[in-house]
């Protein structure tokens, strides 16, 4: 049990802060604690969720979000066990960290608030595919309530990606950046994230790390990694285990960003026509379910030389063919190539810096495209 403590200013008061609660308290808690069920109707998720058999609500793409406004002076969290790690926004103060390993049901968020209202965002930093999380609800003080749902920012913006989408090791400031530990990949400081912050955007990120777009990969021991093309529909993106389907009515965007290729091009059997058609059927799946959003096509980060000139072919390519089938609310925003004056994450990935510029370039270019 980690505790430590930390000043707010905002408040005024010491608030103690713990990453994570044991189980052999956890009757303790519930018993001075409220419990608000995770499928209460006042808790507003954004992300792909599926209500879980045990009662709980489970996920698996990162960034997924849980919003809560409450009553109380604590607040804590119950999730399954080695859920991982949480971004946590508490009212105005800065944002903060928390984890449940492998032992934790209970991860408590803050205690010793000045009794009131208070609004709660938590966002989930991994991703869960071998683990999925499932969260069963908040724990507030034994006095007090929940309050009705948050109001959201109307403006929605979906991000499709891979590992560069999901902000894999940019929170990696250790000198060999040669594992992907959990704690140092973080959604919420990816370029998406930070992107919809800066439009005060809601914010839904569809990604893995690893993935192409048209290319199915055989990984030893784990077996058939698919593509976006075949894992896009799927809530949990687990076809073989889990065959529900996301209801795309749930979260309709203003403006889709497609940032993918990177892992495409690396494989031997890359060919650019293949992709660009591949590129856009995706497109027109994309808009049979969202008749009126805009659709982004970036290229990503990493791409360099001839592999950066492949990808900007084929994705011209794809333009040409869809504003030829019809399609006229199809963009490009290239993203600069990183070139390590940023710094880097883990195995070359954008650090904590190159998202945020990232952040800075692709919150322009959409504010002019959708006059936010």
């Amino acid at each position: 049990m980690g505790r430590f403590s930390v000043f707010i200013p905002n408040f005024g008061v010491d608030i103690r802060i713990m990453t994570s609660i044991t189980d052999d308290i956890h009757s303790t808690i519930g018993g001075r604690h409220l419990r608000i069920d995770a499928s209460h109707p006042h808790i507003e998720y954004v992300g792909r969720v599926k209500r879980d058999a045990s009662g709980g609500v489970r996920f698996c793409l990162p960034g997924v979000q849980i919003h809560v406004r409450f009553v109380g002076a604590s607040v804590a969290m119950e999730v399954a066990p080695y859920s991982g790690c949480f971004m946590v926004e508490l009212d105005d103060c800065e944002p903060f960290k928390v984890k449940s390993g492998r032992c934790e049901t209970v991860v408590e968020i803050a205690d010793g608030l000045p009794w009131g209202e208070h609004r709660l965002t938590i966002t989930y930093c991994n991703e869960g595919e071998l683990a999925p999380p499932v969260f069963y609800g908040f724990l507030i003080s034994s006095q007090g309530e929940v309050l009705e749902r948050p109001e959201l920012p109307n403006r929605r913006i979906e991000f499709i990606g891979d590992s560069i989408t999901c902000g894999y090791g940019d929170e990696d400031f250790s000198a060999d950046k040669a594992y992907p530990y959990p704690e140092v990949c973080n959604a919420y400081y990816s370029y998406a994230s930070q992107t919809a912050r800066l439009l005060r955007a809601q914010c839904m990120l569809v990604a893995r790390s690893g993935i192409c777009l048209a290319y199915d990969r055989h990984t030893p021991g784990v077996g058939v990694f698919h593509d976006m093309l075949t894992l896009y529909p799927y809530t949990l993106f687990a076809p073989e285990h889990d065959t529900d389907l996301w209801d795309c009515g749930r979260y309709q965007p203003d403006v889709v960003c497609i940032n993918l290729g990177t892992n495409d091009v690396e494989q031997p059997s890359f060919e650019e026509e293949a992709f660009a058609a591949s590129m856009a059927r995706f497109v027109h799946e994309i808009r049979d379910r969202y008749a009126h959003a805009k659709i982004v096509l970036l290229s990503g980060p990493m791409l360099h030389g001839e592999h950066l000139a492949s990808v900007g072919r084929a994705l011209d390519a794809a333009m040409k063919t869809l504003k030829n089938e019809g399609e006229t609310s199809v963009y490009r925003h290239d993203i600069t190539p990183m070139d390590g004056s940023l710094g880097y994450g883990t195995l070359g990935h954008p650090s904590l810096s190159e998202h945020t510029q990232m952040a800075h370039a692709l919150a322009t270019f959409l504010s002019g495209l959708l006059q936010w």
